[in-house]
């Protein structure tokens, strides 16, 4: 049997809408993150501290920046397809409490290690490492005065 190429690539896109996840392709391109902001809800499993904001933030094609709990970041991101790639981040040097610092190094750590990225339906930004694990998993923040 044959399979037209529309059909295989619809019979795709169902298939990974049917698991739950759009990859980068099913998706569109990596040109929708640009512009949208995020709020951490796990890292690593270990879910996120209550009133704690780590945030990531795709302010502009190729770059990121938002808060690790603590302190505010900012620094390169190459985005091809569904790989994703974070640069050396830069942060201020506040002290906060031990827990907050904990959770913020397992955030920066977690985007270190971030290989490839997926969007849910139900609106979560998914973070992989280079073995297709969970490292981060994020909700999508409304945009500013709308």
């Amino acid at each position: 049997m044959r399979i037209a190429q529309p059909a295989l690539a619809a019979l795709l896109l169902a298939s990974a809408c049917a698991n739950g996840v759009e990859s980068a392709a099913a998706d569109g391109t990596a040109d929708q993150l640009p512009g949208t902001s995020w709020l951490a809800e796990d890292i690593r499993g270990g879910g996120v501290l209550d009133r704690l904001q780590t945030t990531l933030s795709f302010v502009s094609e190729g770059s990121v920046a938002g808060t690790g709990g603590c302190n505010r970041y900012s620094g390169p991101v190459e985005i091809k397809g569904s790989s994703i790639r974070f640069g050396t981040l830069a942060a201020t040097m506040m002290a906060c409490p031990p827990a907050a610092m904990q959770q913020e190094q397992r955030f920066f750590d977690a985007l270190a290690e971030a290989k490839e990225w997926q969007r849910t339906p139900e609106r979560k930004l998914i973070l992989l490492d280079g073995s297709g694990r969970k490292v981060v998993v994020l909700s999508l923040l409304p945009m500013k005065g709308g």
